[in-house]
């Protein structure tokens, strides 16, 4: 297990309880994956909607960072939304 594993259940608690709280739908559509020495950017466009609502689209880069496990298995340790203009 990651050290960060509180970092990373506290990303995906604030955004199921967000989702399911507010009745949504989402999905994350991947542009551009980019490996830099921190980690992986991840550009790409986050749709969501609300029941009968429009839906809202916006871009979105995520930041994941990771270590390297035994037999080269690579372990999710973070995920920061990055702002739009530090690509």
């Amino acid at each position: 297990m990651s050290s960060n594993t509180e970092q990373l259940d506290k990303f995906f608690k604030e955004h199921l309880d967000f989702v399911k709280g507010s009745n949504i739908s989402s999905v994350f559509f991947p542009k551009k994956v980019k490996v830099i020495e921190d980690g992986v950017l991840i550009n790409g466009t986050f749709r969501y909607w609300f029941s009968e609502n429009k839906h809202v689209a916006t871009d979105k880069t995520y930041l994941l960072t990771y270590k390297r496990g035994a037999n080269h298995l690579l372990l999710l340790i973070g995920i920061k939304e990055e702002e739009a203009n530090k690509q």
